[in-house]
């Protein structure tokens, strides 16, 4: 069977934690995961976007991601505004025929009866083709109208949901008396309501170790066992007998306890609840409110309680009451509806309407030992006779035997009947008719009249001939275009390129149409390669044999509103009633506001399946379509772009894409157009359709407009599109001071948009993967599914002038022939120009000959270095700075340099030594990962950051150069761009990542992180060092903790004999400290501190305290898990 679940109940806000979105996930899980042999699919409203894509996450764990679909809704919807009736009408007639169109054998939609406020639609249409199957929860409304239909327009909804239930081919029940309450109150017949039971999570069972109660609570004021009470605070919920209960019980046993209600609590019920504690005596730390509490949280509360009561006088199945046993809690509870079924004991059960029996079943629960303990076994072993496995059975059981019954009218085609008066336009050759003369009713044909087959083809008697010359397509309903491969074809569907149309084809290539089209209309001959093809395809135009064996289906895509009809199908009347018709046929939907209509369009768009054949690989251009500077990103941006245009990945198109604020997505096909494709007309920069099994590339770094479209990027993975970003460097997040103040925010809002919205990083290395891996614990992004890691290599030109010989004449004035070393690259703070300066200051104070040379333009934040360097006495003599050289220049350089000094202390990459590679000069390289991972044995590496060890370096390399004993750089592997577009596709599109990475409850804070606080030392490159100040060197910024053991350590360097530093561990600003301990001397791990949380902890800091004469330099500090 083709089953689909429709899982919006777990959609809705608060359907997560709500009991029937968290029963709903689970049973799909559950059914999922049992081997029943169906092709199993997930239907989700891609209108609620956030919940969506979270679904979307969730699901990945059990269910491969291209079975789960989303169709398009109309928004808002929400039953609790009248004015989104007819709205919420249309949309059930889109999530209907999104249905149909599926072609499931069977439609399990969880919860039918669903939102009333938000916009969940449910509905079940009358002769569906599908086995309607639906999850009854509870009938509680239809029990107790005057509660819960008091108000007019909640009963209409309710009760048309009923009606939707009664549809349903099969019920399934929660528990034996929903079933039969259920087929009692519906009146369904017999047999249709199934009980399949409940469970609940195996996160609910016994803990080890005591939990008590004041480790569980204190933060909510429980400092006393306590009688415990979990779930929602409605009518039927019976609190206010359980308050008077409580306040019953002997005055000593309530001075032992206090009465604990879990769990969010509106305002109005929070009142009420008050209210009901003062007028029965209870003072307020008898009675504890601790509104919305954590899964793991609720856990522990009910291994804690000393007792846990349900006095509800009304429930579908009863699930806290299953949860609290399964974690050994002792349980009472009410004799009636389905809680007898869950408790099963009937010592544990009272009368809820009877405030004795309540306070009875109370006091001995707390009071008789022995009862207690028969209570606690009797409910773990009930416990182990529900699961989820099991419910799935039941429901997959009834589902079969029901479809089984009723395959023979499902098997049935429901054909839709041919309205006579529908004016209907067939455009023909006029060769062989017949089969289209199925086409029933009147039909206007409309072809070639000077053609002899048109002129004589005989039609039958309804039908009438016209010239193609004379056809409008706006004055039929319907218009077929009869596809054949023979020239005459592309007159006609020229004629047709602004109407809806079907297309009957009745061939299998079209190379004679292609051709006639090139001629008569070159751009809807391009609109229909680029549409079949992608860009790659419009290169067919240029060659002799271009459209050989070109599919007939690609002429379908020379307009969006085409589409393929099969001939066997006309006499069937399929295609005769589109989805628009029945939408407008709806009441009032003709005289619906612009805006809606235009909403509806929408969502009728997106619903339809897909154009294109290929799934897309959007790259994201969204800077380089503004300026192309040819330098930097925009150099890697261009080079990629074009490589992949001109080896486009198999199974894929590839679409470059922009964005501007405030705008969304852009093909951008004018920018292809114009660099790629000269006098070809592509379709306009129209909106993206994004469908399922997409990838979006974030190529081009538009670090101020991803977090500002950040719910765009959320959209996108909630329509299945998989959403990847390069990273170039961590520069602004690791060395911060080498970048202009204002412009910081921007690139670190970008970093942390990506972490959450990301399904993938792809670095341009290794070293840039693994930093960015290394931050991902300080910014903790929210997350569902692991974030996948990768990196490829960027590639290279072969440099201007390799084997060309340089030019003399363009070498600075005064270079004479002594060793030369050559810099590349803007003079800024990161690059080491000033150590370099000082290095070979020191090697002339020493008599060593050697110059410096450096080439590239001042940048910011070296106003002191510029000033030093136009006025240095060597200037002109050893050492030279070519500000704005040329490519010769720069050429000429790389031939007469003795080696390239790449004395930058921060890279993402470090294309420089490979051009120096290129040029076979010897490469100095400070001692970075990048630099090691770019070059290998093939340069000569340097460390520190002061100028005398350079010196010392360099004085090395060059005695090992005049020897010929320095590493030669000549035989450096490098790639293409080509090699490097392959590289990124192959971790991209053919999931070739190499490295995730998922959060296990470890934080991680750098030295960097622009959140810390402090009220002394300095930011120095990537450590915070002291300055003779005493105070908070580093404080992380207040994060939140689980209760469980840490391990807290710090890294980084401390003197000995030199004061005294330490760790403190904090919440609340301070006010609450959890421990301390000194900080130890030595370089790497400086500091550890074991911390034991008995309870959740939110406002944690941890902050590194120094006095004056302390010498720390800080790195990090890091919190991880203790098993």
């Amino acid at each position: 069977m083709r089953v689909l679940i429709d899982l919006q109940a777990c959609q809705s806000p608060g359907g997560r934690i709500r009991g029937v979105g968290r029963y709903c996930l689970a049973l799909a899980q559950a059914m999922a995961l049992a081997d029943r042999q169906h092709e199993v699919w997930f239907l989700l409203n891609g209108a609620m976007t956030a919940s969506a894509a979270y679904l979307r996450d969730t699901l990945r764990g059990f269910v491969a991601p291209d079975r789960v679909v989303c169709w398009q809704s109309v928004v808002p919807t929400a039953a609790i505004d009248p004015a989104n009736h007819l709205r919420g009408i249309v949309a059930e007639c889109v999530r209907e025929q999104f249905i149909e169109d599926f072609c499931a054998d069977v439609v399990l939609t969880m919860s039918m009866v669903d939102g009333y406020g938000d916009s969940v639609v449910t509905s079940v249409r009358p002769g569906s083709s599908a086995l309607q199957v639906a999850i009854v929860f509870d009938l509680i409304p239809l029990v107790v109208p005057d509660v819960y239909l008091a108000n007019p327009n909640v009963a209409t909804w309710y009760m048309r949901k009923l009606d939707h239930l009664r549809r349903c081919d099969l019920l399934l029940g929660i528990s034996e008396f929903t079933t039969q309450e259920a087929s009692s109150l519906l009146g369904v017949k017999p047999g249709t309501v199934v009980n399949i039971s409940a469970a609940v999570d195996t996160a609910f069972r016994p803990l080890s170790g005591k939990v008590n109660a004041a480790a569980v609570g204190r933060k909510y004021g429980i400092v006393r066992p306590f009688v415990m009470y979990a779930g929602g605070y409605d009518p039927r919920k019976n609190l206010v007998r359980l308050i008077e209960a409580y306040a019953s019980l002997p005055i000593t046993l309530r001075e032992q306890h206090q009465l604990v209600f879990v769990g969010g609590i509106g305002e109005p019920e929070h009142e009420a609840l008050k209210d009901a504690r003062n007028d029965h005596g209870l003072s307020p730390d008898e009675l504890v409110f601790t509104g919305f509490v954590s899964d793991e949280e609720l856990v522990r509360f009910y291994n804690a309680s000393a007792l846990y009561a349900f006095p509800s006088t009304h429930e579908g199945f009863g699930l806290p009451a299953l949860e609290a046993m399964s974690c050994g809690a002792v349980v009472v509870g009410s004799n009636t509806t389905s809680l007898p079924e869950v408790i099963n004991c009937d010592e544990a059960l009272f009368d809820p309407y009877d405030v004795v029996s309540i306070s009875m079943a109370l006091h001995r629960g707390l009071a008789d030992e022995g009862f207690r303990q028969r209570i606690r076994e009797h409910g773990i072993a009930q416990a182990k006779r529900f699961s989820w496995d099991n419910s799935a059975r039941l429901a997959w059981e009834a589902i079969e035997q029901r479809f089984a019954e009723d395959r023979k009218r499902l098997a049935e085609p429901s054909a839709l009947s041919v309205d006579g008066s529908r004016r209907i336009a067939l455009l023909t050759s006029g060769a062989s008719l017949d089969a289209l003369a199925k086409l029933s009713g009147h039909v206007d044909v409309f072809g070639d009249l000077s053609d002899h087959a048109f002129a004589h083809a005989r039609l039958p008697l309804a039908w009438k001939k016209h010239s193609i010359h004379s056809f409008i397509g706006s004055m039929f309903d319907e218009v077929y275009i009869d596809v054949l491969n023979v020239e005459s074809t592309a007159s006609l569907l020229i004629a047709a390129r602004e109407c809806r149309a079907a297309l009957l084809l009745r061939d299998d290539v079209c190379d004679l149409v292609a051709k006639e089209l090139n001629h008569q209309d070159p751009m809807l001959l391009t609109a229909m390669l680029y549409g079949w093809g992608g860009y790659a395809a419009l290169d067919r135009r240029e060659r002799i044999d271009g459209f050989a064996g070109l599919p007939m289906a690609a002429l379908s895509l020379g307009s969006p509103r085409w589409h393929i009809a099969d001939p066997s199908d006309l006499a069937k009347g399929r295609g005769l009633a589109s989805h628009i018709d029945e939408l407008v046929s709806i009441p009032g939907v003709s005289g619906l506001a612009t805006d809606d209509l235009s909403r509806i369009a929408a969502a009728m768009a997106e619903n339809a399946p897909a154009r294109f054949r290929q799934r897309a690989l959007y790259v994201d251009i969204s800077q380089l379509v503004l300026t192309d500077a040819g330098t930097g990103i925009q150099r890697v941006v261009r080079h990629i772009v074009a490589e992949l245009l001109g080896a486009v990945p198999e199974g894929f198109r590839v679409e470059p894409v922009y964005i501007h604020a405030g705008d969304v997505f852009r093909y951008a096909r004018s920018y292809v157009g114009r660099r790629f494709h000269h006098g070809a007309t592509l379709p306009g920069d129209s909106p993206v359709d994004f469908r399922q099994g997409d990838i979006f590339l974030g190529l081009d770094l538009a670090a101020h407009l991803v977090p500002a479209h950040k719910s765009t990027f959320v959209r996108m993975r909630s329509l299945g599109v998989r959403v990847t970003f390069v990273v170039y460097d961590m520069l602004p997040l690791f060395r911060p001071d080498c970048f202009d103040p204002p412009g910081l925010p921007t690139f670190r809002a970008w970093y942390e948009a990506i972490a959450e919205v990301a399904d993938g990083i792809v670095a341009i290395s290794r070293t840039v993967a693994n930093e960015f891996k290394r931050w991902l614990p300080q910014a903790a992004p929210p997350r569902v599914t692991p974030l996948r890691l990768g990196w490829f290599h960027l590639g290279a030109d072969l440099a201007k002038g390799v084997t060309a010989p340089a030019d003399p004449s363009a070498l600075p004035s005064g270079l004479d022939s002594q060793p030369t070393l050559l810099m590349v690259g803007t003079v800024e703070p990161r690059k080491g120009h000033a150590q370099a300066l000082a290095a070979v200051e020191e090697l002339w104070s020493r008599g060593v000959k050697v110059n410096l040379v450096l080439v590239g333009k001042a940048g910011w934040h070296v106003e002191k270095l510029v000033s030093v360097l136009r006025h240095h006495p060597q200037l002109g003599k050893r050492l030279f700075w070519m500000e704005k050289a040329g490519d010769n220049e720069l050429v000429a350089m790389y031939h007469a340099a003795s080696a390239l000094l790449a004395a930058s202390e921060g890279e993402g990459f470090g294309l420089p030594l490979i051009e120096a590679a290129q040029y076979g000069l010897p490469i100095i390289a400070r001692d970075l990962p990048v630099f090691r991972e770019v070059a290998g044995e093939h340069a000569f590496y340097f460390s520190g950051l002061e100028a005398v060890p350079m010196a010392n370096a360099l004085e090395l390399w060059l005695g090992l150069h005049a020897q010929g004993q320095a590493p030669a750089s000549r035989d450096m592997p490098w790639l293409t761009w080509e090699q490097s577009a392959a590289q990124l596709i192959d971790v991209v599109a053919d999931d070739g990542w190499q490295d995730s990475w998922a959060s296990e409850g470890n934080r991680r804070f750098l030295a960097s992180d622009y959140r810390a606080e402090s009220t002394t030392g300095r930011l120095a490159r990537e450590c915070r060092a002291t300055t003779c100040m005493p105070g908070l060197l580093f404080g992380t910024p207040a994060f939140e903790l689980a209760a469980g053991r840490y391990s807290i350590r710090v890294d980084g360097e401390f003197a000995s004999g030199h004061g005294r530093a330490w760790i403190d561990v904090v919440a609340q600003e301070g006010r609450w400290r959890l421990g301390s301990d000194p900080l130890i001397p030595g370089t790497g791990v400086i500091g550890t501190h074991d911390l034991v949380l008995d309870e959740d902890i939110r406002g944690m800091q941890v902050r590194i305290m120094v006095d004056a004469d302390a010498k720390v330099l800080f790195h990090t500090v890091e919190i991880e898990p203790v098993a």
